[in-house]
């Protein structure tokens, strides 16, 4: 018996020392070919950018990842409960690894099972951070082995810390923090045991626990994570009963609205910050993320300018009652079955103008009715047309509808849409100060990236009013230039139909500042004129009218006023706000006179004593328009070019510069010139009956 015994216990070392010397050996093999942990210990997640406006309201995020980064000291430790959990819930006992569930599922791969399960905190950061997703044999030794080396580093709440910061839970969300505010538009500590219980539940599989496409699963799953929480004892008993009866509401699911989600700032304002931000310091700033980014914009006068230019073009396609060209074609014929039209039409990969839109194919024509199978549906519906016009669509042509039944019509009525006829941009930006106050580059972001106040150049001849502005105050300011006498008539002033200016006009720093930024040019046909370039962008004409009206030696157009990393403020104000008081010079009082009726009289009398007899506002349309019981003037130029089919004016009233640009896009259409022209006219009157012009700012 003894010795039986001691046969047994010979047996039972020379299998532990075998066991213990093969484990040996693997981690020495695996060991020369792992990443350092260095990546880990040094860990400087890419973290979302916060956008603010001048009043340091959020506009919204930049990132590549959405993630925002939390010490571990300001997670509650109700989410660092339900994780542990739902996760590892001997996080703070083991090294590394768990040794029962890592015997179980070496148990469950012998058996022919996949390699899943059993991997700790810690190795899940390892895996995250420095290995790839494979399921092997291989990695799980490397990740076991990374895990050991991590835990002689760094203590437990290091280790929480990298987890609950950068673990993936779906929707696009890194770590904990981005996760409450996409699924539960809460901070960290606003959350409820049942909805810390569901972020818990979303590391083993997000898209399986979905609460949108999976409901059941995630309600399941997170019920379980509030079980566990339970049997560690960071739960009671009466808490769980009524946590699991909780509902699981979301902003995916329309229960919750998203108003503290974190949304990729990726309009055209977004863009347009972006760009600022990069050519200050470099693209690196803003991909690596943790930035605050503080910018000119007035949130409220940029919500006036999105709407005015929203409700203008809606306006401007409402006025056209013809029917532009399809969106795309498929081949219908009677031996095609409605399910591959509708299977065809799923797969057309055709961005959506707006939300609730959907595709449609014609697949038939009955007289005067057109039927439709839709991208929701197989089933044939008929197609409505607003304000009875007829048809000119095709069988096979691909459409835009939209289903416009409600509670009281629950059948689904399908009305056709179409793409945009028109685009514009508008913006405002502040004279004293040269911010932009607000930029709309577009109509609908999705269909064209195309920035209508940046990018799109047209020949304007609103600049050579800032020109006349200029040299007018100049003249009734004492300017003691050159002789203007001259000056006879207008047509001696301006070759207006070359768009050419005489020299006289202006000074040497004048000419220097336009000639630096392109703005005119040397005359080809006269020595004695400039040639004004007549492809401009909107933002370069009301720069122009900033620097010409207020005198000043450099280009504003900045958006930035000031960009912190942390504690450290990497972007300085170019020109602050507390400087304004030094722009207010003779040239700004000229503007005071100009914008109001009285003053406008004064404007006219003064350019007749100064000898500009035929002067008085020929080249300025003096544009009133009545806001309640206040009639506001605003002074500017508008211009309507009947052969590129756009429409634009740039104006100032109070302190504020506007500019609009509004065009018919290239379409199979005529649209007459008379339908948009007086468009950006109208969306200005919008702006100021919204009180734009009264907007505050800081």
């Amino acid at each position: 018996m003894i010795y039986k015994l001691k046969k047994i216990i010979i047996y039972v070392s020379l299998s532990g020392l075998i066991a213990f010397l093969f484990v040996r050996s693997l981690v020495a093999f695996y060991s020369h070919q792992l990443p350092s942990i260095a990546e880990i210990i040094e860990y400087k997640p890419k973290t979302i950018s916060k956008v603010l406006d001048r009043n340091e309201q959020i506009l919204g995020f930049f990132y590549s990842e959405k993630r925002e980064f939390v010490p571990i000291k300001k997670i509650p430790d109700l989410v660092i409960h339900a994780f542990i959990s739902a996760e590892d819930k001997n996080f703070y006992s083991h090294s590394g690894y768990d040794v029962l569930s890592l015997l179980k599922a070496i148990i469950d791969f012998s058996r022919g099972a996949k390699l899943r399960g059993a991997s700790t905190i810690t190795q899940q950061v390892t895996k995250g951070l420095l290995l790839s997703g494979e399921r092997s044999f291989e990695r799980k030794i490397r990740e076991l082995i990374l895990a050991m080396k991590l835990e002689k580093v760094l203590t437990k709440s290091e280790i929480l810390e990298i987890y609950l910061n950068d673990v993936y839970l779906g929707e696009g969300a890194y770590g904990v923090s981005a996760a409450s505010k996409t699924y539960f538009a809460k901070s960290l500590e606003n959350l409820l045991p049942h909805e810390a219980a569901y972020l818990a539940a979303l590391p083993k599989s997000p898209q399986a626990y979905n609460p949108l496409s999976n409901p059941e699963n995630a309600i399941q799953r997170r019920n379980f994570v509030l079980d566990e929480m339970v049997e560690n004892g960071y739960l009671s008993k009466g808490e769980l009963s009524s946590e699991k009866k909780s509902e699981l509401q979301t902003v995916l699911t329309g229960e919750i609205l998203g108003g503290e989600g974190l949304k990729l700032f990726k309009d055209f304002l977004g863009e347009e910050i972006r760009a600022q931000v990069n050519t200050e310091l470099g693209e690196r700033y803003v991909n690596q993320g943790g930035l605050s980014i503080k910018t000119s914009i007035d949130s409220n006068l940029q919500q006036i300018a999105r709407n005015a230019l929203k409700l203008e073009i809606q306006s401007l396609n409402h006025a056209v009652i013809e029917y532009g060209l399809p969106v795309a074609q498929i081949e219908v014929s009677h031996k095609n079955e409605k399910f591959e039209w509708f299977a065809e039409l799923k797969n057309k990969n055709l961005p959506k103008p707006s939300y609730g839109w959907n595709l449609a194919v014609v697949v038939d024509i009955q007289g005067e009715n057109t039927l439709v199978v839709t991208d929701r549906s197989p089933e044939i519906q008929k197609l409505h047309f607003l304000r009875g016009i007829k048809s000119n669509l095709k069988i096979g042509n691909v459409i835009y509808v939209k289903d416009e039944s409600d509670l009281k019509n629950p059948a689904p009525i399908w009305v056709y849409k179409q793409k945009s006829l028109f685009d514009g941009g508008v913006m405002i930006s502040d004279l004293g100060t040269g911010d932009i106050l607000a930029l709309e580059g577009g109509y609908n972001h999705h269909l064209s990236n195309i920035n209508q106040v940046t990018e799109v150049r047209r020949p304007r001849l609103e600049f050579l009013n800032a020109i006349i502005l200029n040299a007018v105050s100049k003249r009734l300011f004492g300017w003691n230039g050159r002789n203007l006498s001259v000056l006879n008539s207008v047509e001696d002033t301006f070759a207006y139909s070359n768009r050419e200016i005489q020299k006289d006009l202006l000074d040497d720093s004048i000419i220097k500042i336009l000639m630096k930024y392109g703005l005119i040019e040397e005359s080809r046909e006269s020595q004695n004129h400039f040639r004004v370039d007549s492809q401009t962008t909107i933002i370069d004409i009301i720069s122009a009218y900033n620097m010409l009206v207020m005198g000043r030696t450099e280009k504003q157009d900045h958006v930035l006023l000031e960009v912190s990393k942390g504690e450290k403020k990497v972007y300085p104000t170019k020109i602050g706000i507390e400087k304004c008081e030094q722009c207010k010079n003779d040239r700004r009082a000229v503007l005071h006179h100009i914008t109001d009726e009285v003053g406008t009289q004064f404007f006219v009398r003064k350019v007749k004593e100064s000898g500009f007899e035929l002067f008085p506002l020929v080249y300025f349309d003096v544009i009133l328009v009545l806001d309640g019981n206040d009639k506001i003037t605003i002074i500017g130029k508008h211009h309507t070019d009947r052969e590129l089919n756009f429409d634009s004016v740039i104006g100032i009233f109070s302190d504020k510069i506007f500019g609009c640009h509004i065009e018919a896009n290239k379409s199979n259409l005529q649209i007459s010139t008379d339908i948009f022209s007086g468009s950006c006219l109208s969306l200005i009157g919008r702006i100021v009956g919204q009180g734009g012009h009264k907007s505050s700012f800081k």
